[in-house]
């Protein structure tokens, strides 16, 4: 069915329709706090290490956009694509030189580039930093496989900086070279081990230091993760474990989460792409016991890049809260193993490739109606916000505003959320519109716990009202 299509042809298509879809989004919640315009940001400062975090790269990108608030959110959508497509090229690159087969490289090219779990990375301004940690950790693979051992660790580094789960590319260059050597060797895995074992503790020195210069450069109080939330760090194996699933359902399968988490839930969607992608995970099942009993080693091989993937993937399981997001990278590992297994197994009867078109057709639309629930989402943000514009007959300098809780928070993600998340508690007033105010919010249950009056609070110049089902009041201005 592909093999007459040449991936460079479907990768321009690909490249057109994907770019058409992401320009077409507007910002909401995160990207108005994390990836927004900075004018009144010192540099110096907002490149060190912070109690949680420590991504620099982010900094100047938004530092920058201060001077050229106009090129937001363009320029960040810009950026997040090139880092995704280099991506793409690179993995049909490593298939075609690992598999030596232009169609299964095409196919498992293919997979990652339809993978739902890539649509919240390469369609949020605020997610820069993943496809560049990312990238920078597969450009270190690439020098540590041409032994340029100064590049590997150098773009670890870098990788670590764009984003804290880059820590793994220390030592994953190393692992996924041991078990490329014992794929195309008849070498044991404890000998290639000992071989590598001066490159394992150099990469673990790497970490050290990395550490170390956080350490020294933020000083006294640094935590490792937040004590709540997304980014609190948790070690329990239950909670690990979960994580795996999470991580693995969404990079393996083309489940429709959105079926589920919104309401009105569609069952019949969920159950289609539940067993489209139960039949293709039967069919890869069926490859890999059939390479398993032809080819022992290479069997033992893929496992061992099932345990590289896990490791990378390792920081995303210690997190108090994932998303869709945390599965970007596992699905380019999956992709790849998923182009060896096609290409060394022979079972490849009709029905089955009927299966792998079914499973992209169920990955296509799961990805459509993602990116369709997110402009609809994210147009409402964006139309509510041009609607409010003109209550403000001052820009302000210093504003309070009061965020008042009067519906449960309920949505799943950044695809759709209530309005007051949207409006990241009222921070999207700042970067819409070019104020260069210092913004302060107060939560409160209900409109009566608003304790205001003209005489009060001189210190702000402008105090409004936001409420989580979307309604806006101004009270001083």
């Amino acid at each position: 069915m592909f093999k007459s299509i040449k991936f460079k042809y479907f990768f321009a298509l690909y490249v057109i329709l994907l770019s058409f879809c992401v320009f077409n989004l507007y910002p909401s919640h995160d990207d108005w706090v994390y990836a927004s315009p900075k004018p009144s940001m010192n540099i110096i400062a907002g490149i060190m290490p912070t109690a949680t975090f420590w991504r620099p790269f982010d900094r100047i990108i938004e530092y920058g956009l201060g001077f050229m608030p106009s090129l937001w959110p363009s320029f960040n959508h810009l950026v997040i694509l090139a880092g995704f497509f280099i991506t793409c090229i690179i993995l049909h690159s490593m298939l075609t030189k690992i598999t030596h087969d232009k169609f299964h490289s095409f196919i498992g090219a293919l997979f990652f580039c339809l993978s739902p779990a890539i649509i919240i990375t390469v369609t949020n301004p605020d997610y820069i930093n993943q496809p560049y940690a990312f990238l920078a950790g597969l450009i270190s693979l690439l020098c540590f496989f041409n032994a340029y051992y100064a590049g590997w660790l150098l773009l670890a580094f870098l990788s670590v900086l764009f984003k804290e789960n880059g820590i793994v590319w220390f030592l994953a260059p190393v692992f996924v070279n041991i078990v490329y050597v014992y794929i195309n060797s008849d070498k044991k895995f404890i000998r290639l081990i000992r071989e590598k074992f001066l490159f394992i503790i150099i990469g673990l020195l790497g970490m050290i230091t990395y550490f170390a210069v956080r350490f020294y450069l933020f000083g006294k109080g640094l935590s490792l993760g937040a004590s709540g939330g997304r980014y609190q760090i948790i070690f329990s194996p239950i909670h690990i474990l979960k994580n795996y699933v999470l991580i693995l359902g969404g990079a393996a399968t083309s489940v429709d989460a959105l079926a589920f988490f919104l309401k009105p839930r569609n069952f019949m969607i969920l159950i289609i792409t539940f067993i489209v992608s139960v039949i293709f995970l039967g069919y890869i099942i069926a490859c890999l016991y059939e390479i398993f009993m032809n080819d022992k080693r290479l069997f033992a091989g893929i496992i061992g890049f099932f345990v590289c993937a896990l490791y990378i993937s390792s920081p995303y399981s210690l997190a108090g809260q994932i998303s869709d997001a945390m599965a970007y990278e596992m699905s380019f590992m999956l992709a790849l193993m998923l182009g060896v297994i096609l290409s060394s197994s022979c079972r490849k009867p009709k029905f089955m490739k009927l299966a792998i078109a079914a499973m992209f057709a169920s990955m296509i639309f799961v990805c459509a109606h993602k990116i369709l629930v997110m402009h609809d989402y994210t147009l409402d943000v964006h139309n509510f916000l041009q609607a409010q514009q003109s209550k403000f007959e001052n820009i302000p300098s210093k504003a309070l505003i009061y965020f008042i809780e009067d519906i449960p928070e309920e949505g799943y993600g950044t695809y759709k959320y209530d309005m007051g998340h949207g409006l990241a508690t009222g921070h999207a007033f700042n970067s819409l519109w070019g104020w260069k105010a210092k913004i302060d919010v107060k939560t409160v249950k209900n409109f009566s716990d608003v304790e205001f009056s003209p005489e009060t609070l001189p210190e702000y110049d402008t105090i409004f009202s936001l409420t989580r089902s979307g309604s806006l009041e101004i009270l001083r201005n």
